[in-house]
């Protein structure tokens, strides 16, 4: 199970916009614990032929419960305030 939301799109040029969106995905694993992942998607998007497509996204997780041993993402960034 997969959720976006806080989903905020800002166009730069004509045929180039930014993205940043919220996530929580749940998997359900045979034989291991659930896996759990919060984060935050970071999107380069490029208007092709009429239609908006992701040229290069990136995750930073913010938590991570199931796995026992590091996946090697990158962690989020802490808000100052």
């Amino acid at each position: 199970s997969h959720h976006a939301s806080n989903i905020e799109v800002e166009i730069i040029y004509s045929a180039n916009a930014r993205a940043h969106s919220y996530i929580y995905a749940w998997h359900r694993r045979t034989g291991a614990p659930d896996l759990e992942v919060w984060g935050r998607y970071e999107d380069r998007l490029v208007l092709r032929e009429g239609r908006w497509l992701i040229a290069e996204r990136t995750l930073s997780v913010a938590g991570l419960r199931g796995l026992d041993a590091d996946p090697g993402f990158r962690p989020a960034p802490r808000s100052r305030t």
